[in-house]
């Protein structure tokens, strides 16, 4: 029995045409750091997680405001939304386990890492999601090697801007908005 199975068993027993799916959303995780910028598709239903059927792109950090909000978009629109029926499978804790962590050594390799601490040392992560015309960029502070986090006490501004602004204005948002992580 799957784990979502086990936390709530009445939501997959019930019939699906019961239950109301949430509103139409993307998701998208940011990376910056000295080697590059990494926009990641991520999917899900309520919540999500990373998705390697989606994009993974790589720019240099020089890149242009237009190509960062190219690319943002690019990965925005490869995000996926599940059913409930699909929703379990694709969280599945050893797929999510896995997917992670073929990421990790796909950068690892194309940047000639030898260690999880070189690749993640001052990384900086936005979760980006796209909901309703609009683009919401959401700093995070690194906290440990793999993690990072947000809670209202930070104080961390929420960047929007329209998801149908020029790729430049999208890219600037996303730059501007990695100047709030820590």
């Amino acid at each position: 029995m799957s784990f979502l199975r086990k936390l709530s068993p009445a939501l997959f027993e019930r019939d699906q045409s019961e239950v109301k799916p949430p509103p139409p959303k993307k998701w998208t995780s940011a990376y910056s750091s000295h080697r590059f910028y990494c926009l990641v598709t991520h999917s899900g239903y309520r919540s999500s997680a990373i998705d390697l059927d989606g994009e993974n792109i790589l720019l240099p950090p020089d890149c242009s405001d237009g190509e960062l909000g190219n690319a943002l978009s690019k990965a925005l629109a490869a995000s996926r939304m599940f059913s409930l029926k699909d929703y379990g499978p694709f969280f599945d804790a050893n797929a999510v386990v896995a997917r992670h962590k073929q990421w990790v050594a796909d950068l690892m390799r194309r940047y000639q890492l030898k260690t999880k601490k070189a690749l993640f040392t001052d990384m900086n992560l936005c979760n980006v999601t796209q909901e309703g015309g609009m683009i919401s960029i959401s700093p995070n502070v690194h906290d440990r090697l793999e993690g990072w986090g947000r809670r209202k006490s930070m104080n961390l501004p929420t960047i929007t801007v329209a998801a149908n602004a020029n790729a430049s204005e999208i890219g600037a948002a996303l730059r501007g908005a990695f100047s709030y992580c820590r």
